[in-house]
């Protein structure tokens, strides 16, 4: 959504602060791996919430 909605956040934070959020949203997101259907089709990445992560370990 930071993406897409680029130019309104620039507008409304700054450029300086709009890269900084641009920086810290790419970190958080780790790099999806492409997994395949079992008909071929590409399917998206799906992130789990880290408390659920943690409560699924606990």
């Amino acid at each position: 959504m930071y993406l897409s909605l680029r130019d309104e956040l620039v507008e409304l934070m700054g450029l300086a602060a709009y890269e900084e959020l641009a920086r810290l949203c790419a970190e958080a997101m780790p790099a999806p791996h492409a997994r395949k259907a079992p008909n071929g089709r590409t399917l998206l990445p799906v992130f789990v919430h880290h408390a659920t992560e943690a409560a699924l370990k606990a």
